[in-house]
């Protein structure tokens, strides 16, 4: 099991106490992302979900509690081509991690993704994210987010 990228999701996980009085971190779902990404890229014939799991934070990333902080702080990306309320999750995904994980995971969930970009319509992580159709639009969300990431 690989364990990079547990210690960057820990040290920025939310931290809730519950009623009584129980104290617990809940990774942030750009964590989650870069947890499930090389995690899959592991045992990905073991893991079908996780692209799927990727894409689904992707398209709610915005609605999960993220509106203010686009618009407060990232209203740049209105203005980027082809811009839907996925694409801009999928950038601001980037940019969290960005600001999140250190230089190892980082490193890591580039190469992975890369590699799988090249590989483009022969990849299985976008043919598991896409449900097996049109694997362009998922494309375009991961290149989105691998360019707000730097």
């Amino acid at each position: 099991m690989n364990m990079l990228g547990f210690d960057d999701a820990f040290r920025t996980a939310h931290k809730f106490r519950t009623s009584t009085d129980v104290s617990v971190r809940i990774a942030s779902l750009s964590s989650l992302v870069m947890l499930k990404v090389i995690a899959w890229n592991d045992r990905p014939h073991e893991r079908p979900q996780d692209p799927a799991d990727i894409n689904a934070i992707i398209d709610n990333y915005l609605e999960a509690g993220n509106f203010d902080r686009f618009y407060d702080e990232n209203s740049d990306l209105v203005e980027m081509e082809n811009y839907t309320i996925e694409r801009a999750g999928a950038a601001l995904i980037g940019r969290d991690l960005h600001q999140l994980c250190s230089r190892g995971p980082i490193v890591e969930l580039k190469r992975i993704l890369q590699k799988e970009l090249e590989l483009s319509e022969r990849s299985l992580f976008f043919q598991q994210m896409a449900g097996y159709n049109n694997i362009e639009p998922y494309i375009g969300k991961i290149e989105i987010m691998l360019s707000n990431i730097e």
